[in-house]
Order: C-alpha cells, then structure tokens, then sequence
C-alpha cells in the first residue's frame, strides 16, 4: 500500500499513514506493552478531553481502529508523540520529527512512491513497445510475454525470476527496476534477442550496484555490436538479431 508511510526506530518498525496517524498497537506490542493501559491512564483521559477541545472534535475521532493487516489502534497525529513518549522518550522524540517530515512532505516516503510511481511507469511503456514489436512480427501478444519480461527484470533485479512484491523494495531497489524496465524497453526495439537483453540486463544490474549513488538520470550505455537498429527486424543478413530470433524466448 503505497498510502502508508513504514519507517524504522532502533529495528522497530512504525507505520504511519500519508496523514501522519500512528499505528500504535504494533510499536507497542514490540515495547511489550499495552495500548489500552495508556488510555484508561486518568492523565491520558484529561489529555484526550484537551485535544479534543482544541481541535473541536469528540474523543472518538482522536482514534481509529483497523482489522486484518495493519490492524491495530491508530492515533491522531497530536494524540502519536503523547503515547510514544510514554513508550519511550527518545521514540517520542523521533515520532515527532517524523510527523513533522510526514505532514510537510520532506519524509524519505515521497521520494520512494515518486520512484514507485516510475516503475509502473516505464512497465507501461515496455508492454506498449512489446506489443507493437510483436504485432510487426506477426505474432499475437499474449499475457505470457509480458510475465515473461517481468520475470527477467525481477531476475536481473533480484536473482529470482518470480514475483516481486514492488510495494516492499527499497528507493534505490525501484530506481533501479526503472532504469532495467527503460533499458529493456530499448533493447526490444532494437531487436535484441531474449538471451542478449537477459545478458544485458544482468550486467547493467550489477555495474549500477556497485556504483556509488549519485544524483539525477544516468545514461544506459548500449552494446553497439549487440544490438540491431529498429530497420533490422527485416534484414535477415544483418550481423544484428534477426526478425526471428527478436523475442524467440519469450
């Protein structure tokens, strides 16, 4: 779920959604403590009749609580610090700065679900160039062809070529999947065979692991001996991928 906001606090972890409010029931089940003691503390009482004063709204609406995954208590934002303090000082302290960088658009989250948002993005892309290709080929375009590419992604990706839980990866896994869904993208047009892009694709993978981060777009250097221009797919006698080797695995 792209609308929750995960971070983590000395291995804790601590879900907030996009409007800052704090699932407290699991930091306080890794705390080993209960929500309910807090909130049958007469001083937490006088603090939510408070709250509720200033912001003009009953107690109620001060929490929310939540079956299946992500179950638990969750709190409003100024009712969050209050309960995380009680938990531990120095949580409270980081809650607080998290709802501030939550509610102002600076958290770390953003720029993940920016990320995210590029990776359907540039899948997109692929299945419409995937299509087009095989259309020119001649071949119908199947559900399997695009489960394949994916599979191959997620292997250069992750070394495995099943299915990869997107919402899971870290912003630099997902900047990572772009630039190979983009680099794939190319490579089909192009008319690189499935073992050529499979290669290609593993080899970009590990060069950009193992670079330093750097800020802004990075080219994809292409293997001009390895891959056709697009006029290719009709050149049976090119030194490139022919007409019948484009796709051939896929």
């Amino acid at each position: 779920m792209t609308n929750l906001v995960k971070a983590e606090f000395d291995d804790i972890a601590v879900t907030f959604t996009e409007d800052a409010w704090f699932n407290a029931t699991e930091v306080a089940d890794k705390h080993k403590r209960r929500v309910t003691d807090w909130l049958n503390n007469i001083e937490t009482q006088n603090y939510l009749a408070a709250l509720a004063e200033i912001l003009k709204v009953p107690k109620e609406h001060l929490l929310k609580t939540r079956r299946g995954r992500y179950g638990g208590t969750w709190m409003h934002p100024r009712l969050a610090v209050a309960f995380a303090r009680w938990l531990d000082v120095r949580f409270g302290v980081w809650c607080d700065d998290q709802i501030f960088q939550i509610l102002s658009g600076l958290h770390v989250h953003y720029d993940w679900k920016k990320s995210r948002h590029e990776t359907s993005a540039s899948f997109k892309v692929l299945g419409q160039v995937l299509q087009l290709t095989l259309q020119r080929l001649g071949k119908t375009c199947s559900p399997h062809h695009f489960s394949n590419e994916a599979k191959m992604i997620n292997w250069a990706l992750m070394g495995k070529f099943g299915k990869i839980d997107r919402d899971g990866l870290s912003s630099g896994d997902l900047d990572l999947l772009a630039k190979l869904e983009n680099m794939d993208t190319v490579l089909i047009g192009c008319g690189a065979s499935y073992d050529d892009r499979k290669k290609e694709l593993e080899q970009f993978a590990s060069e950009q692991r193992n670079r330093a981060p750097t800020n802004g777009l990075q080219s994809i250097a292409l293997p001009l001996l390895k891959v056709a221009p697009s006029y290719a797919l009709s050149m049976p006698d090119s030194k490139f991928a022919t007409s019948t080797d484009v796709l051939a695995k896929s």
